[in-house]
């Protein structure tokens, strides 16, 4: 059996001023110093106290507990403690005030820096992959690949700096993903629900999320095509055998090391850009990277309708609540609050009326209730006759014939229409010319029988000329099966004779 890592049994005692039972005392002290090393060395420990009383968690916090504190923390190696030079000092009050300076050690450092910057922006991705990352890798990979036999004739020297400039760029790039990974796959999406700016972050993220999902798609597909020409070339093949004799060269010189180790090392790089952008099968980070992204997308998007219908739901109400108090409040007598209460909610004992006017001569004008010719008469419900005829079941085969006939040309019709405006296999709204109402309804039409159709489990996500649509399941209407491809963010103006229509931006793909 094999023996555990003994670094696994060490104590890691910078840490204990986190769970501490005065934690936070030291959390404020060691926070104070991180923030004050930004712009100068040290600092003295009548500052520490200072800063600590003038928080009013701290009442009664002494000097001495101050003293205390630093001692501690310095025992535990969270802090340096140095004692001043007192040739410095000119008086016993500096003497006091001046006895010892602080420092934070470096691995308290790197513990406050990691609380600061990754702990507390949790809900944020914090890496910016930035397209100009793939841009300049693509162009350096190009300069070799236009001019292979004249690039081979630079010194080897400046080949072996080259290659290690694309292996800097590359090492670049894969440090930002995988920090941008790290970000996507624990951000907490739940959390932004309660949040008073989580439109206006979701919008930006998802903004930020599909402009680079379109960059890499453009950029990855383009780099691997450079590097799978590459391996096809002689010439690629003697510049990496230049690399590795360069890179063994530069290596002697520092220590001894063997021949083959250089070349392990070189080719390790080669193969990790190879299987970054190429991979095997199809299997690559690229993919994985453009799967993440999206991902994150469809959660933001579903957490987003949710959290923004539920908040329509809340509002509905409680603004309905507050006017009807106001109204209520607004009456002036009991009386009329009754009245505007029968108004809301119905009268307490429900009252059938029938009106009687006697027979009148044509031409007379009954113009108040109070003409003696307009009578009221009140009567039960049980009073109103009920009828009591019978009625036969018609034979009606002929008209649903008719009317089977009838749909099944209205169907014909309209599949008619709306092929004359299919081109390439589907329909994008944006590009329509100008139609008639009744192409309009159609496209409405077919427009609200894809939407009826749920979403597959899987969502997928499709970009069409750097657009993203959500693609709905397949449905079939009128004959026709297509699918609707439903825009996020873009709109467009349907024009149309009897007026322009505002809509999102929808694609029918039919089959």
């Amino acid at each position: 059996m094999e023996k555990l890592d003994m670094d696994l049994y060490e104590n890691y005692e910078e840490f204990f001023y986190l769970t501490a039972p005065k934690a936070i005392y030291y959390r404020t002290i060691i926070r104070y110093i991180y923030k004050e090393l930004q712009r100068r060395e040290f600092l003295y420990r009548y500052e520490i106290y200072q800063y600590m009383l003038q928080f009013e968690e701290f009442k009664g916090y002494s000097e001495d507990d101050c003293h205390k504190d630093l001692d501690i923390l310095s025992e535990k190696g969270n802090i340096l403690k140095y004692k001043n030079d007192y040739s410095a000092i000119k008086s016993l009050d500096e003497i006091k005030k001046k006895k010892y300076r602080y420092q934070l050690t470096e691995k308290t450092r790197m513990i406050e820096e990691l609380l600061i910057n990754r702990f507390n922006e949790i809900n944020a991705i914090t890496v910016v992959l930035d397209r100009n990352l793939l841009k300049n890798f693509k162009k350096e990979l190009r300069k070799f690949l236009d001019s292979k036999e004249e690039f081979l004739q630079n010194s080897h020297r400046d080949i072996y700096y080259w290659w290690n400039s694309i292996a800097r760029a590359f090492q670049e790039l894969n440090r930002n993903y995988i920090t941008y990974i790290q970000d996507i796959s624990s951000f907490e999406y739940e959390k932004m629900a309660d949040a008073d700016s989580f439109r206006e972050k979701k919008g930006k993220l998802k903004e930020y999320l599909e402009e680079f999902i379109t960059a890499l798609i453009e950029e990855s597909d383009e780099i691997k095509e450079i590097l799978l020409k590459l391996e096809e070339t002689k010439e690629f093949q003697e510049l990496m055998e230049i690399v590795i004799e360069q890179e063994y060269e530069q290596r002697s010189m520092q220590k001894e090391i063997k021949k083959n180790s250089a070349r392990e090392s070189i080719l390790n790089q080669k193969s990790k850009i190879f299987n970054w952008f190429v991979g095997i099968d199809g299997n690559n980070e690229v993919e994985n990277l453009k799967q993440n992204s999206i991902n994150v997308i469809n959660k933001i998007i579903k957490l987003a309708k949710k959290f923004i219908a539920k908040s329509l739901i809340n509002y509905s109400r409680k603004e309905s609540y507050k006017k009807t108090a106001k109204l209520f409040a607004e009456c002036s007598s009991i009386e009329e609050g009754h009245k505007f209460g029968a108004i809301l909610f119905g009268i307490e004992q429900v009252y059938h009326l029938k009106g009687e006017k006697n027979v009148v001569e044509p031409g007379e004008v009954i113009e108040t209730a109070e003409d003696s010719s307009l009578e009221i008469t009140l009567k039960k419900l049980s009073d109103i006759s009920k009828g009591t005829g019978k009625v036969g079941i018609i034979d009606r085969t002929i008209e649903k014939k008719n009317r089977i006939m009838e749909i099944e040309r209205e169907r014909e019709l309209k599949k008619n229409e709306i092929s004359k405006y299919i081109l390439d296999g589907k329909i994008e709204i944006e590009k329509l010319p100008q139609v008639t109402s009744e192409i309009k309804n159609i496209i409405i039409e077919y427009i609200k029988k894809g939407m009826a159709k749920p979403k597959s489990k899987d969502k997928k996500m499709i970009i069409i000329d750097d657009k993203m649509y959500i693609e709905y399941n397949e449905t079939e209407y009128n004959g026709q099966k297509y699918r609707l491809l439903f825009p996020e963010t873009e709109r467009t103006v349907l024009r149309c004779e009897d007026g322009n229509l505002d809509m999102p931006s929808f694609v029918l793909i039919f089959s």
